[in-house]
């Protein structure tokens, strides 16, 4: 059974592109390089007017694995395991294993990972029950329908760091809890990234420049997502 990888990536404007190719390298692409298992295929959305198209693309592709154009649900053999993850979020090292382990399904079945933490002002906090962080579902359904008829929690350990930054600000707040410290997980930098959100945030402001974040929306608003799928 394939395993893909959904990343929307998709700007337009040159300060938001940079911007948001900077925040990806501190925190989507050394996890995904980090996973245990790296049989997986990426399915990237870009856009051709990205001023950065080239330097994206050429990120993505450090992984190490196959990224491919994005495609549509109907464009892709059943069964498979479809993942969708924000291009500004960090996933533990055990994500993609833990999801192509689960045991075969006989109906289209999202898989939960409802714990994390989140990340914003140089503070990393316990988050508890947010299911839309890492979307991931298996999908044997023959009409190739994505719509998933029951859901399963995988793991209820911390999987995930939804990093909160000046691009995604209109996202609503998670519930936070306790604080955590130096957090040990392979690739994860919390100075690199907290560095780099306030600089360059920073950098554009005094450049009279804007960061559009309702221009720029990452994978958490696109089709497919766990908050838009719609049980049986």
């Amino acid at each position: 059974m394939k395993t893909f990888i959904r990343i929307r990536s998709e700007y337009f404007e040159q300060d938001s592109s940079k911007y948001r190719l900077g925040v990806t390298q501190q925190t989507l692409i050394p996890s995904l390089k980090q996973q245990t298992s790296k049989d997986f295929i990426i399915l990237l959305e870009m856009s051709a007017m990205d001023p950065y198209y080239s330097k994206r693309r050429m990120v993505f592709d450090s992984v190490g694995v196959d990224v491919w154009p994005f495609m549509s649900p109907q464009s892709l053999e059943s069964p498979r395991i479809e993942i969708s993850i924000g291009d500004d979020d960090f996933i533990n090292a055990a994500v993609v294993r833990l999801i192509q382990g689960a045991p075969e399904q006989t109906e289209n079945t999202q898989f939960v990972f409802p714990n994390g933490f989140t990340f914003h002002d140089g503070q990393l906090s316990v988050c508890m029950g947010v299911e839309d962080v890492i979307d991931a579902a298996q999908i044997v359904s023959r009409n190739n329908s994505t719509v998933t008829s029951k859901s399963m929690v995988l793991s209820a350990a911390q999987m995930w760091i939804h990093v909160r930054h000046g691009m995604n600000a209109t996202v609503s707040d998670p519930p936070a809890g306790l604080p955590v410290r130096n957090l040990s997980w392979p690739g994860w930098k919390a100075n690199m990234v907290e560095r780099y959100c306030a600089v360059k945030i920073a950098e554009a402001t005094a450049q009279g420049c804007e960061i559009y974040p309702t221009r720029s929306k990452s994978v958490c608003f696109a089709v497919g997502s766990a908050r838009q799928r719609r049980k049986k």
